[in-house]
């Protein structure tokens, strides 16, 4: 015989089984695609989540000592700016007090000279 029983039963097995449509393997692609793109998605706003989690906070942290640490300097430039403005209103002060005593001299002077028949004039 040109075909064995056995060939026919191989054959018999190929067509009973049931048949499926090419459109259905196509939605089970398709949701396939669809679902690895939402768990990339997730897995994706996951680790974005997880970063500002994890790592806003010290650069946050980094911003706010850089910007702490131009404050003190700040600060320290105006202690040195009051500390200068106090020397030098005391220097004026002091000077104002020795040319208020000069003028009093000065116009205590001159009363005397006034009194002694007043200026005389060349």
């Amino acid at each position: 015989m040109l075909f064995s029983r056995r060939s026919r039963s191989h054959t018999r097995s190929l067509t009973a089984g049931a048949f499926e449509l090419s459109v259905r393997r196509r939605y089970r692609r398709v949701a396939a695609i669809a679902g690895i793109g939402v768990l990339l998605f997730v897995l994706l706003a996951g680790g974005v989540h997880y970063f500002e989690k994890k790592w806003a906070p010290a650069i946050r942290l980094a911003e706010l000592e850089q910007r702490n640490t131009e404050l003190r300097d700040e600060v320290e430039r105006l202690k040195l700016e009051v500390q200068m403005e106090h020397a030098t209103r005391g220097e004026l002060e002091k000077q104002l007090a020795d040319l208020s005593s000069e003028a009093d001299k000065l116009k205590s002077e001159l009363g005397f000279y006034k009194s002694q028949g007043g200026l005389q004039r060349r």
